[in-house]
């Protein structure tokens, strides 16, 4: 007699499932949930702490334990649409922006179908930041190209027997490929050959890094640039080390999100000024065919913040637009002051610091040829932007 067939639990909700659906293997009602939710760009708010589905939380919720074999088809779920949203991408729920035009028969160029793909996007980014990693050493290419990566979650990174912590390096690394994931899942992409798209990420996927960590900073009510585990990106200690003004280190962490808090940014005109700045047609090594399609997305996001700042600034939505436009110089100067930095770094120490040195790996990287790095081959491809 065989043995019985085990029952498979949607890795949302925990209810009986029978397939994959977008990527994550769910009931239909986690499915139709993710599909209605993006097709119509819902925006929910949770208001506890964005943990509803969390074993604690769900505990404290039901007044008993989360054990997946305890629920049926009827158990009770908490209602949180934040938080069932958010567990849906972060089990690796997805549906492109292309394909998301055509399920929803919307036009691509409308304002609010740009901003919604791009709170979308963003969303997915920072949910993969903040609850994923890989061990996994890609290259740009690879990424490219969508070579498939093992991705765990960062909580059986710390609940397993070989209990592992992030360190500045793994959030370094994993913050640049969710950037460049990003910057890959922008509709347009898909039209360009592999050839543009590692042009316009190698000019562009740094400077992003730079602009979502600034961000990230700002929500976190932080005044310079940090990891997502909390630690200075640029310390103090480099000051005494390479013989630097604390004035200039200074600079470095704090003038991008210092301009932010100016400009009081808003989300989606932050996301629309980040997508604008990266689809460049002035590339000189851009094909034709490539200058012709990243003009055109260029365009269309550019109409779509200017409509943005009419619609929320009026009268002043002119001088709003290049406010934020200005943008641009503020992050160009940060990077040529990370650069100067690490010019600075690599003069007085020839290339030969310790890899395990107590000096920050954004710095640390451009003062090192670790080889064995497992961001070396990223590093190559596009930190030397930095």
């Amino acid at each position: 007699m065989g043995s019985p067939v085990s029952i498979r639990k949607c890795t949302i909700c925990q209810r009986k499932a029978s397939g994959n659906n977008y990527g994550s293997f769910s009931c239909d009602a986690c499915k139709m949930f993710f599909r209605r939710t993006i097709i119509l760009d819902l925006q929910f708010r949770c208001v506890k702490k964005q943990c509803c589905f969390d074993s604690e939380s769900w505990s404290n919720y039901f007044k008993q334990p989360l054990v997946s074999s305890d629920l049926t088809e009827d158990s009770k779920l908490p209602h949180c649409k934040s938080c069932r949203f958010h567990k849906c991408l972060e089990t690796g729920m997805f549906i492109k922006p292309s394909v998301l035009l055509k399920m929803s028969c919307r036009n691509e160029d409308t304002m609010e179908s740009i901003i919604g793909q791009l709170l979308y996007l963003d969303s997915r980014r920072s949910t993969i930041l903040m609850t994923k990693f890989s061990f996994e050493n890609p290259r740009l290419e690879e990424i490219v190209k969508r070579r498939k990566m093992e991705i765990v979650a960062q909580k059986i990174l710390i609940f397993s027997d070989a209990s592992y912590k992030m360190n500045d390096e793994d959030w370094r690394f994993f913050g640049m490929f969710t950037t460049v994931e990003f910057l890959l899942n922008l509709d347009f992409m898909e039209e360009l050959e592999i050839s543009d798209q590692m042009i316009l990420l190698k000019s562009f996927a740094a400077k992003a890094t730079l602009l979502f960590t600034s961000a990230r900073t700002i929500r976190e009510k932080h005044d310079r640039i940090k990891t997502p585990g909390g630690h200075e990106i640029v310390p103090d200690v480099l000051s005494t080390l390479f013989n630097v003004s604390l004035n200039f280190l200074s600079r470095i962490r704090s003038l991008l999100v210092n301009k932010l808090i100016e400009l009081n940014i808003t989300n989606e005109e932050f996301l629309l000024v980040t997508v604008i700045l990266f689809s460049d047609p002035a590339i000189s090594t851009l094909s034709p065919n490539g200058v012709s399609i990243i003009t055109a997305r260029r365009a269309s996001y550019t109409s779509a913040l200017f409509q943005y700042c009419q619609l929320t600034h009026q009268q002043t939505g002119h001088t709003r637009f290049m406010d934020l436009l200005s943008l641009c110089h503020v992050v160009n100067k940060n990077i040529e002051d990370i650069q100067s930095l690490t010019t600075i770094c690599l003069v007085i120490i020839g290339c030969n610091i310790d890899h395990n040195a107590n000096i920050h790996s954004w710095v640390q990287c451009k003062c090192t040829q670790a080889s064995t790095s497992r961001e070396a081959d990223l590093d190559a491809h596009i930190r030397d932007k930095v």
